[in-house]
């Protein structure tokens, strides 16, 4: 179950990331109950700390390609870095 001091916490990065990044996605979080704090992320799924899980299909940076915490891949693009460099 979350705070009164989380729930402070999670609307405050709200506001800043709306003043300062992009305050039309805030509100879409806001209008589908997503701008919440999440215990864990795998695969397409999101845990909320109050235990709900969310599909996660917003996501704007291609994960919902690939899902969340794919190890696989990260131990892939390390060694692909590590070629390059």
């Amino acid at each position: 179950m979350a705070t009164t001091l989380q729930i402070g916490q999670v609307a405050h990065a709200s506001e800043r990331y709306a003043q300062r990044v992009n305050r039309e996605w805030v509100r879409l979080l806001d209008l589908l109950q997503m701008n919440v704090r999440y215990d864990r992320c795998l695969g397409v799924e999101l845990f909320t700390e109050d235990g709900r899980r969310i599909l996660d299909f917003l996501s704007g940076y291609c994960v919902h390609n690939v899902g969340h915490k794919r190890l696989d891949l990260y131990a892939q693009s390390e060694s692909g870095l590590t070629v390059l460099i």
